[in-house]
């Protein structure tokens, strides 16, 4: 991600499920019971990967600066993310 930032800055709309962390962290969250689709979610040891995650498919903004509808936005992008990883 650093990388590709320090390149090119945010990433545009089509490449962004491409460099989203969330396809390797969703099965952690479900096997340790965190709810990571809820925006006040305590995401314990995962929080700051989530959170960077986050801040760079938003353009720096932190899970809690989103408001609900950005954040089901980022949701919903992020499941897209999982399913084009799976594929």
């Amino acid at each position: 991600m650093n990388d590709f930032y320090d390149k090119y800055g945010f990433p545009e709309e089509l490449t962004k499920w491409q460099l989203s962390l969330v396809p390797f962290l969703f099965q952690e969250a479900n096997y340790d019971d965190i709810n990571w689709t809820n925006q006040s979610e305590d995401l314990r040891h995962l929080k700051i990967t989530f959170n960077l995650d986050c801040m760079f498919q938003n353009q720096g903004k932190s899970r809690q600066e989103l408001s609900r509808q950005q954040f089901d936005r980022y949701i919903q992008f992020s499941l897209s993310a999982i399913d084009k990883y799976k594929k």
